[in-house]
């Protein structure tokens, strides 16, 4: 039962199987005015493997009516991989069972022994979005020095003069109200593509794909592309 407590609200991770119990207890917490980010854990990475022919733990609907049921919520959502330690814990578990003329119960074994699951203790550290991944629909997250960028890579480049040759030096600006950093840079055509890259003397932060990045002779501007890339 949720309760308040001199008005103290917690931060709270809902674990959301896509039934409705665990939707409905993280609506009651959002509602009381808790923090909650809702958490579904994938326990295959192939679902179908593991059950065909009716839904259960494991399958991609579940995932899918568990994110449905966090955006009715209004609260963050996330897919944790733990198909490794369901493997190692409970699906292996219960093959030797099986081979050693035992029935067993891979549920209740779930429930008992649990995943593995640890939570890992607050650093106090925010975290930054490293990598946005549309076609797996997954957001890389990382601490502030995650973010450092040594080597930035354009594609498309559009030349204001005649096109560099070799490496050079100069200057690379990636924000239109950003300081200009110093770099080396030079036209790489070893790929399908050429590629304007520069390789700063100093890290950049936040730095994305499909951002422009402009390069500087002195006050010269020696040519653009579309950010394409970043190491």
């Amino acid at each position: 039962m949720l309760t308040e407590v001199e008005n103290t609200y917690m931060k709270l991770i809902a674990a959301m199987s896509g039934g409705v119990d665990s939707a409905v207890a993280a609506a009651r917490a959002s509602e009381a005015g808790h923090q909650v980010i809702g958490v579904h854990l994938a326990l295959s990475k192939n679902p179908k493997k593991y059950r065909s022919g009716a839904r259960g733990c494991c399958t991609i609907e579940d995932s899918h009516d568990a994110r449905r049921a966090a955006d009715v919520i209004g609260i963050p959502f996330y897919i944790w991989d733990m198909s490794d330690e369901f493997h190692e814990n409970v699906v292996e578990n219960f093959l030797s069972e099986y081979a050693a003329g035992n029935t067993p119960n891979p549920c209740l074994r779930c429930q008992r022994r649990g995943l593995a699951l640890s939570i890992p203790e607050k650093s106090g550290e925010p975290r930054y979005v490293l990598k946005v991944e549309p076609v797996n629909n997954r957001v890389v997250v990382g601490v502030k020095a995650d973010l450092a960028i040594h080597e930035v890579s354009g594609l498309s480049p559009i030349w204001c003069g005649p096109r560099p040759s070799g490496e050079n030096s100069g200057f690379i600006q990636v924000r239109a109200h950003g300081s200009a950093h110093s770099c080396k840079y030079f036209l790489d055509e070893s790929g399908p593509l050429p590629e304007l890259k520069a390789i700063v003397d100093q890290p950049i932060y936040g730095l994305a794909t499909g951002q422009a990045m402009v390069i500087y002779d002195g006050d010269r501007v020696v040519g653009s592309a579309t950010i394409s890339g970043t190491k």
